[in-house]
């Protein structure tokens, strides 16, 4: 259900996540960097993370469950969501 890395480099919601939404389903979403498949195989750099996280937070998700919970805090501070 995580993000979809386009070819020109734009992170965008799955179709999965869209389906979801359209049923009506909030969606929460788990850690980000404790992720091998995201971190090795989608998202190259430390950026690409934050990236993810504002597409989950602006687009897609409810709220995020984090095994570290910095890089979340770090961006709701930023964005003054908390």
């Amino acid at each position: 259900m995580g993000p979809n890395h386009q070819p020109n480099g734009r992170i965008v919601p799955s179709q999965y996540t869209w389906n979801a939404k359209a049923a009506k389903l909030d969606i929460i979403g788990w850690t980000i960097e404790r992720s091998g498949r995201i971190v090795e195989e989608v998202l190259p750099t430390k950026g690409d993370i934050m990236v993810t996280l504002d597409v989950f937070a602006r687009q897609s998700v409810l709220g995020v469950f984090s095994d570290w919970s910095g890089t979340v805090s770090y961006y709701a501070s930023c964005m003054g969501l908390n």
